[in-house]
């Protein structure tokens, strides 16, 4: 369905319910011609609607079912919870809230997958959490893949002034070698270029990080620059990316933030990207899952159980997740 877009509310032991309600407070959300679809328990969204903005909670429709949505309100609730979740403690680990919080993403995945809503943005779940709930899926990035049959995909992060890509996401520092390829590099390239592309550059420049420290000097410092990455450089290259590199990381970043000589960063591992990320752009950047056949945004945070009963919780990720799966799904 166009221009609706569905929120998840992630666990709603953690922040997510609060930062989703600070969110849809904000008028460059609020006044926009989208209308949002809200997956979570009733009794938790509307408490923290009434207690974090002006939105009048009374012309807001719960449904049980999506085949029940009127097409023209601002704000659904899509409540399957059966009030499961009415008693959950904030702030504390609960096998029930992981369970419900995975079946929000799963409804979610299911109406984007036969277009009902162009798009989501998922609030913050806890892996721990799914676990214990029996969800052998280890986070919404993984399962969304595997549920839209989606076999190129990754994890990237965006923000005005940096975005980046990740080769690899959650691996001990010992096994991110070996599982590099020159194919797994390129695909990311390629991912990172049509993502440029969606968000309307022309011909945007992707910059690609070395592994080892200064990019290798050569080999003398490691050889995984020479056997895996400067061929995926030159293969993009011959199907027409502007993809230059491999660059060190110590400098790349500082280049593409300043100097704005790359559009996006193609990062080897996780730390590699995150580090120089969030000490920029800590509470504002967006988490997004490129290579989907819907639109995927999330908050780069996670539960903040430690502060998840004290309304304090920064909601900017929120916002920007919103945002930035507005202009996407209006670009598509």
């Amino acid at each position: 369905m166009k221009n609706l877009l569905a929120i998840t509310c992630g666990d709603v032991a953690g922040i997510g319910p609060e930062v989703i309600a600070k969110s849809l407070n904000e008028p460059s959300i609020k006044d926009s011609n989208y209308n949002f679809l809200l997956i979570g328990p009733e009794k938790i969204i509307k408490k923290e609607l009434i207690k974090n903005t002006n939105i009048d909670t009374s012309i807001i429709q719960t449904i049980s079912n999506f085949e029940s949505i009127n097409k023209n309100n601002k704000f659904t609730i899509l409540d399957e919870t059966k009030d499961e979740l009415i008693n959950i403690e904030k702030g504390k680990l609960s096998t029930i809230a992981g369970k419900w919080s995975y079946n929000f993403v799963d409804r979610a995945a299911d109406l984007a997958i036969s277009k009902q809503v162009s798009g989501i943005i998922t609030a913050p779940i806890n892996k721990d959490a799914w676990s214990k709930a029996g969800v052998k899926a280890k986070g919404h990035t993984d399962f969304l893949a595997e549920k839209s049959n989606t076999n190129i995909f990754a994890m990237a992060f965006y923000t005005e002034d940096l975005k980046v890509i990740l080769v690899t996401t959650h691996l001990p520092i010992n096994k991110i070698s070996t599982s590099l390829s020159t194919d797994k590099i390129l695909s990311k390239i390629v991912l990172a270029n049509s993502f440029l592309l969606s968000l309307g550059l022309e011909y945007p420049t992707v910059g690609v990080c070395g592994l080892n420290p200064h990019a290798g000097e050569d080999g003398l410092l490691g050889d995984e620059e020479i056997h895996f990455i400067i061929p995926a450089i030159k293969e993009a290259q011959n199907i027409g990316i502007n993809a230059i590199g491999p660059y060190p990381a110590d400098t790349i970043f500082y280049n593409a933030y300043h100097h704005k000589k790359v559009d996006m960063i193609v990062s080897m591992y996780h730390d590699q990207a995150l580090c120089p990320l969030k000490l920029i752009h800590f509470h504002d950047a967006v988490n997004i899952t490129l290579g989907l056949p819907f639109v995927r945004t999330s908050p780069d945070h996670g539960t903040a159980f430690d502060i998840a009963s004290m309304n304090i919780a920064n909601h900017n990720s929120m916002k920007n997740a919103i945002l930035l799966a507005m202009r996407l799904s209006n670009n598509g």
